[in-house]
């Protein structure tokens, strides 16, 4: 992809961000892996809510905190 070029890409038609185009192949990666009995979907999504989970509270768990301390004062 040139500097010049947009972010976007078209495919069939519509443009897709870079997220939309990294969503659908992570979604076409895991279907493929169900269809062939590497990947059990239910594992994979309690894995990945565990994940996702974990570091929202990175980022939230801090200022949850404070916010917490500031409105006991």
């Amino acid at each position: 992809m040139n500097k010049n070029e947009s972010t976007k890409k078209k495919i069939t038609g519509k443009e897709l961000s870079s997220q939309d185009e990294v969503n659908i192949k992570l979604d076409t990666l895991v279907e493929l892996l169900v269809s062939k009995g590497i990947l059990s979907r239910m594992e994979f999504e309690r894995m990945s809510t565990m994940r996702l989970h974990e570091n929202m509270n990175k980022f939230i768990g801090p200022c949850v905190n404070v916010n917490f301390l500031i409105n006991q004062s």
